[in-house]
């Protein structure tokens, strides 16, 4: 497992651990942000993919956490992504 993977589980099991502390399910969730269907945020918990940062604000109000903390995250695995990017871009 590559360190971005690692920080993507973290990512997921993060929002999967507020999102049940609220009391909200996947579906929920997606209903709240405008998605039609809870995969998005299925995707989000098991680590496939991350929120969009444009839906960072609204998704912490509806994990009631901290926007800041929650893109902490997710900026942490953007930038070994971009790092990963440009290496093989460097390296070949």
């Amino acid at each position: 497992m590559t360190s971005k993977d690692s920080v993507k589980i973290k990512v997921g099991k993060f929002i999967r651990s507020k999102r049940e502390r609220v009391g909200l399910s996947q579906a929920e969730i997606a209903k709240r942000m405008g998605y039609g269907t809870p995969q998005f945020v299925s995707n989000w918990e098991r680590g496939v993919s991350l929120p969009p940062v444009s839906s960072i604000k609204k998704l912490a109000a509806l994990l009631d956490v901290s926007a800041e903390g929650l893109f902490e995250l997710i900026l942490e695995i953007e930038v070994l992504l971009a790092a990963e990017k440009f290496e093989r871009k460097f390296w070949g």
